[in-house]
């Protein structure tokens, strides 16, 4: 992502793999609600996409950090696929784009996993990054 806001200062540190950019606060603030939007849109876009036909819903996620996620599945559907975890992952997946810009990194998502019908927890991971 480019925000035409302009960067203050890119540092490479090679030995260590870190790239630093330094922005305003207001480019940042900017870069920060488009990637919130993304990351929100990649969630549903999983949710509707067909790939996983048993994803019934996101329950709730954490909206300022992207460190939780809790949907909803059919739980036999769910457990009848082998790569079932793949679900859980991506979207943890998707978490970490956003995580990787913020101020406060985490580098982690838990994503909890509910039969809908019964609301029984299926799954409860913390991923990482």
């Amino acid at each position: 992502y480019c925000i035409d806001h302009g960067y203050t200062e890119i540092s490479l540190n090679e030995k260590k793999g870190i790239a630093k950019i330094e922005m305003p606060k207001f480019s940042h603030q900017l870069l920060m609600t488009r990637l919130g939007l993304d990351v929100i849109k990649a969630i549903y876009d999983i949710l509707e996409d067909g790939i996983y036909p048993y994803f019934k819903s996101i329950d709730s996620y954490d909206e300022k950090n992207f460190r939780k996620i809790d949907i909803s599945v059919n739980g036999d559907e769910y457990n009848a696929d082998p790569s079932s975890e793949m679900l859980p992952y991506s979207l943890a997946q998707s978490c970490y784009t956003y995580q990787a810009y913020s101020t406060s990194i985490y580098y982690r998502c838990k994503v909890t996993v509910r039969d809908a019908e019964s609301g029984t927890v299926i799954s409860d991971k913390t991923y990482t990054f």
